[in-house]
This record gives structure tokens, C-alpha cells and sequence, in this order.
């Protein structure tokens, strides 16, 4: 433009939305350290059965149990596999797999349909290790995933043993199939179903934060994109 103050006005609103950008992204940072911070204090450290911080009202309730992983837990199997040629952009049932995101894509097809109940369920990329907790109906894509929840639910939270799966922090070694191993994993519990539901939704609840903060992120950098291609003609 032939005026400075055009320049400027332009190249100032810009740098708003960068400034915005820079910490959007340094508050999502901080959200993700400070949940692998109460990961570690929430729960026992390797050789103990307490955890470094527990709730006052749980101080006296005694050690954590022990349980294998898998003799806590109970596999679901899903009627219908959808592939990934299959998946669509849009659609009304969303499409889970053991792909880094969440949701890979959707699909119309009821007939594939989990978890009508909208119970808690744990996602295990099965070569990928990935974790997944879902709430909502979906359909399972392609193979290479586990499905499953607490074989008892009044006695050990399925929410809990989500994060206390991510608390072991289990890592896949070369392409190959890990549930079999993981199921060899020790599982430790406080005995009241109540501390575990408060330690989950504690830990639930930076999640939620850091699912709003990356959404604002993305749809800050979305603006400054379109802001870019408005602002400035096309040469």
C-alpha cells in the first residue's frame, strides 16, 4: 500500500495474532509438562505402593493393591472393521484406530457401531502403543487395535487405569504386536473407588484443558493463513 500507516496497521494486526499464537503455544507447553509432572506424583514410583502425592482425605486408607493388567481388564471384539479406503472426511459416527489422532476419520455405516452405551473404554494401538479413552460411540478401524475397560468396574475405574496405563509409559520396540506384554504389566490401585475416580478426573481435566488450548492453537493458525491471502493481493 502507498501509506504507512496502511503498512503498519496491516503488519501490527498480524503480529497480534502471532503474539496470540507464541502463547496459545507456550500455555499448551506448560499444560503438557505439568500433567507428566502429576503423572509421576499421583502415582507410586517404581518399588512403592504409595504415591508421592495423595489427597489428604486418602492419607490413611492404607497401600496400593497389585493386579496384572491383564486380569483387570476385559477385551471387547467389534462386529465390523472399517479400512482406511473407507474412511470419509465427514460423517456422522467417528473412526477410531491406532494412529497418532484421536479421531482418523468418519463414517455413516451403523452397522459398525461400538460402544452405543457411551461407556469409558481404552483404545490400545496395538503395534503404535498409542492410548486412547473414549466416551461415544465409533467405529474401529483397519486392525492393530484393543479394545477394553475394567473387568470390574465397582472395584477398579476404567478412567483410572487409562492414566495409570499412561503412567507406565509404555513404549513399542520395532513393528511388532505389544498387547500381549502389556497385559504382563503390574496394575497398582488405591483400594477406594473414590481416590481413583479423583485422581482420573484430576488428570481428566488438564486434558480437557489441553484439548481446548490445541484446538485454539490450530484455529489461530487457520486465521493468520486467511488473514494472509486477504490481506495481500494475489500475485
Amino acid at each position: 500500500p502507498p501509506t504507512s500507516a496502511e503498512q503498519q496497521k496491516i503488519a501490527f494486526f498480524l503480529q497480534s495474532i502471532d503474539n496470540e499464537i507464541v502463547t496459545t503455544k507456550l500455555k499448551l507447553d506448560q499444560l503438557k509438562t505439568h500433567k507428566k509432572a502429576l503423572l509421576q506424583q499421583l502415582f507410586p514410583q517404581r518399588g512403592k505402593t504409595v504415591p508421592e502425592l495423595r489427597f489428604p482425605e486418602f492419607q490413611n486408607t492404607g497401600e496400593w493393591q497389585e493386579n496384572m493388567v491383564g486380569d483387570a481388564i476385559k477385551t471387547l471384539s467389534p462386529s465390523k472393521k472399517l479400512q482406511s479406503k473407507e474412511y470419509k472426511t465427514i460423517g456422522k459416527i467417528p473412526i477410531i484406530d491406532q494412529s497418532q489422532a484421536y479421531i482418523c476419520g468418519y463414517s455413516d455405516d451403523a452397522s459398525a457401531v461400538l460402544n452405543r452405551d457411551s461407556e469409558e473404554l481404552i483404545i490400545f494401538g496395538d503395534h503404535t502403543c498409542t492410548l486412547k479413552l473414549v466416551n461415544f460411540p465409533f467405529i474401529q478401524g483397519a486392525d492393530g487395535i484393543k479394545i477394553f475397560r475394567s473387568k470390574k468396574p465397582k472395584k477398579l475405574d476404567t478412567k483410572f487405569v487409562y492414566y495409570m496405563l499412561l503412567h507406565i509409559h509404555f513404549k513399542p520396540v520395532a513393528y511388532k504386536r505389544h498387547f500381549m506384554e502389556l497385559k504382563d504389566k503390574k496394575l497398582l490401585f488405591p483400594p477406594l473407588l473414590h481416590e481413583q475416580k479423583k485422581i482420573a478426573n484430576v488428570l481428566q481435566s488438564i486434558d480437557d484443558e489441553i484439548f481446548a488450548t490445541t484446538n485454539k492453537l490450530a484455529l489461530l493458525k487457520s486465521q493468520k493463513d486467511a488473514l494472509l491471502q486477504q490481506l495481500f493481493p494475489h500475485i
